[in-house]
Order: structure tokens, then C-alpha cells, then sequence
């Protein structure tokens, strides 16, 4: 269990940087209460690779959210370093609802916010979101951003997302 007021919680890492990972598990209850990037597996990816990875995990929020990123495995895999994510998925719940106004950066099932040059193949999500105050909220990925990097590749590949998702606005099963 990981709870927090502010920053990167993760139910294996809170921030990893230029590392892989493979074969590993977190099945993790995470409970905070402000802002920060929040992963069921990672809270902040950064040129790093995630290979054969998954998470169950519950996630909640206990007050109004600001400039977030929450994600069922990565809550933020950021633009400085590309970052890639291999057979990985996550399961769970992602439950905002606490939260009565939102500025998120994204809620996504397997990656809430996902910056220029980051790679997902053959992953899935099979995560549950209800965040009726959120937006930018994704089956798969809450929101995709491209614009930092001059590499503004960004690639999902054999990747799926099976999820109820319950947003305010820009929703989408898989994005």
C-alpha cells in the first residue's frame, strides 16, 4: 500500500530513470491527496524500459486534483528520455470521484500522461475509471503529447485497452 500528498507514487517505483525492468509484479492499494504522477506499477518513467510487467491496483483520490498524471502501470512516462513499455498490462480501478474539479494532465488505464518518443507494444489495460470530473481520460493512454521533443514519435502497437471508463469530457476507449 502507498499513500501520499504529492509526489511520483508508484506500487513498485515512485520515479525511474534510464533503468529496465522486466518480469515484475505490484498488486498495490494507492490512496493520495494532491497532485503528482501516481502509477499503479511506476509513478514517473523516464528513459527506461518496462518489459513483461503488470499491476492490479486500486487507486484513489481523496480531494480535488491539479495537473496530474495517474495511470493504471505509468502514471507519467516523460519526454526527457524515450521510455518504452513491452507485454506489459494493468488491472484495477482508478477511482477520482472524490475530486470535484480537475486539471489533470491525463488518466489513462496503462498510462496516464505519455510525452514525445515513448513506446507501448503488445500491452493492454483492463483497468475501470470513473473520474465524473476529470478530462483527457483514455482506456489505454489518458493523453498523448508530442510537441517537446524533435523525435515526436510516439508508437502503440498490439495494444488494447477492455475498461468502463466515466469521464466529464475528451474520453476514449483506447486514447
Amino acid at each position: 500500500n502507498s499513500s501520499g500528498t504529492y509526489d511520483r507514487l508508484g506500487g513498485l517505483v515512485g520515479y525511474m530513470v534510464s533503468t529496465s525492468i522486466t518480469n515484475c509484479s505490484s498488486q498495490s492499494d494507492i490512496l493520495f491527496n494532491g497532485r503528482g504522477e501516481n502509477g499503479g506499477l511506476i509513478g514517473m518513467l523516464q528513459g527506461s524500459t518496462v518489459e513483461n510487467c503488470s499491476s492490479n491496483s486500486t487507486i484513489k483520490i481523496n480531494q480535488n486534483i491539479y495537473y496530474d498524471a495517474i495511470g493504471g502501470l505509468v502514471g507519467w512516462a516523460w519526454y526527457s528520455g524515450c521510455s518504452e513499455i513491452k507485454n506489459s498490462f494493468s488491472s484495477g480501478t482508478i477511482d477520482l470521484n472524490k475530486s470535484t474539479q480537475t486539471n489533470a494532465l491525463g488518466v489513462g488505464g496503462l498510462v496516464g500522461w505519455q510525452e514525445s518518443c515513448q513506446v507501448i507494444t503488445d500491452s493492454y489495460s483492463s483497468v475501470n475509471i470513473t473520474a465524473n470530473a476529470a478530462y483527457r481520460v483514455g482506456g489505454l493512454t489518458g493523453n498523448i503529447r508530442t510537441s517537446y521533443t524533435p523525435n515526436n514519435t510516439t508508437t502503440i502497437t498490439n495494444s488494447y485497452a477492455t475498461g468502463t471508463i466515466a469521464c466529464r469530457t475528451q474520453c476514449g476507449g483506447l486514447n
